[in-house]
């Protein structure tokens, strides 16, 4: 396992790299969540896409385990 990244803090912690392969269709939907979370002076990227939807999914996940 990677041993965790000091110098790249986020708003959860230390950061790890990964790499995975993906179908090509979620580029369009990462790219549709960062569009859509952009906001009037923040723009959004595809990684941040990527990343709010994973969270949801975790977020989502967690809740349903908890019952």
């Amino acid at each position: 396992m990677a041993k965790p990244s000091k110098t790249t803090p986020s708003d959860d912690g230390p950061t790890v790299q990964v790499t995975f392969r993906i179908p090509e269709k979620w580029l369009y939907r990462a790219d549709d969540i960062a569009e859509a979370l952009s906001t009037d002076g923040i723009v959004l990227h595809r990684t941040d896409g990527f990343r709010a939807a994973m969270n949801a999914g975790f977020e989502k996940f967690e809740a349903k385990k908890a019952r």
